[in-house]
């Protein structure tokens, strides 16, 4: 951006300072994260000459970041006051005249863009205009990098409170019922031996249950590297893993997702570790098919179990109930992708649920 407006208006360099959402934690290569400013609004180095953003384009970036309005200074050297170093005045000496512009999302002022001049014709208003489109261009550019970002934060988040709920509800509750039946035995060792014996290889059943269940944590855990090995091998690896660490039936069927986008990538991955966690957990079935494919313009993933099936609509209730977990959380990632969820379900009768998801709206 900061290199196209230069070229554009013919500027000798330019500058773009950000908002410092956190400035006590500010980049380590940048001396604008400090507390000693006057301006109201944080801002930090983000592209530039370092030396000439602390000798002139600091102050016009504040000046420009309090008043909300582009400026055009053709005196660099005032900017400086009177106690400036001789090596910033040097430098501003050298810039002809300056253009600074705030980037502006919603009348907040997120950073500012300056282009600096060495030529005597310098700019003209014209060309500050024109550097005001860009920095609204580059304002949109900024929220939809945020947008996205924070849409990666809230699915880490979802991951994170379903394994933390798993956890919690299954194999920490399982453990502390346990360490209850063998305080029980201990008291009972010389009471009744038998009854010791029969408690303690059930104890051992239990826990080697746990301790599956503790694997599948851990491989749900474990960080998914789909730029080194692509969504297919991802997915083939995981249900290799779960067809042999459960009774289930497993078959997979992927075709035709390669230049799947990378946050697609990771939703389908994730889809697929949730819904036969579920199968596993809640269906009691014994088997499940798996299909990955694109078809057209789409790419549909479908799980179907032959389990005891569920009520669809309390299901969504509950869920809607416990926040951004489960059916509804699914179903709030695949719409946010402009997609389509359908889950089809009763009692007794098994699951299908499929997610249908555009790949021009998520590229």
């Amino acid at each position: 951006i900061v290199d196209g407006a230069v070229s554009l208006l013919g500027a000798d360099g330019g500058l773009l300072f950000l908002r410092d959402t956190d400035p006590e934690e500010a980049p380590a290569d940048s001396a604008f994260g400090d507390e000693d400013r006057e301006s109201d609004v944080p801002l930090y180095l983000a592209y530039g000459d370092e030396r000439i953003a602390l000798a002139v384009g600091r102050a016009l970036a504040e000046e420009v970041a309090r008043t909300h309005a582009p400026r055009l200074e053709r005196d660099v050297p005032a900017l400086l006051g009177a106690n400036a170093s001789p090596d910033a005045a040097g430098l501003a000496r050298g810039l002809g005249s300056m253009l600074a512009t705030p980037l502006l999302l919603d009348r907040r002022v997120e950073g500012v863009l300056e282009l600096y001049f060495t030529s005597r014709r310098g700019p003209s208003q014209t060309d500050l205009w024109l550097l005001g489109t860009v920095a609204n261009q580059a304002a949109l550019l900024l929220r939809n990098a945020q947008l996205y970002l924070w849409s990666e934060e809230l699915a880490i988040a979802d991951e994170r409170n379903r394994i933390a709920r798993e956890a919690h509800d299954g194999v920490c509750q399982s453990l502390a019922l346990k360490l209850l039946k063998i305080e029980i035995c201990l008291k009972l060792l010389n009471k009744d031996p038998l009854q010791v014996a029969r408690e303690l290889l059930a104890l051992r059943e239990g826990l080697r249950e746990d301790l599956r269940e503790l694997r599948y944590l851990i491989l749900d855990l474990r960080p998914i590297k789909l730029q080194e090995r692509g969504l297919e091998q991802a997915v083939r690896e995981y249900v290799e893993h779960y067809y042999f660490n459960t009774p289930l039936d497993v078959t997979l069927t992927i075709s035709g997702i390669d230049g799947v986008p990378p946050k697609l990538e990771t939703m389908f991955y994730r889809m697929v570790q949730e819904m036969l966690t579920n199968v596993r957990k809640h269906a009691r079935a014994q088997r499940a098919q798996v299909e990955l494919v694109r078809e057209g313009g789409h790419v549909r993933l479908t799980v179907r179990d032959d389990g005891c099936g569920f009520d669809v609509a309390e299901a969504l209730a509950r869920s809607r109930q416990r926040g951004r977990v489960g059916l509804g959380g699914m179903r709030e990632r695949v719409e946010a992708a402009g997609g389509t969820l359908e889950i089809i379900s009763a009692p007794g009768q098994g699951t299908t649920i499929t997610a249908v998801v555009p790949l021009h709206l998520s590229a």
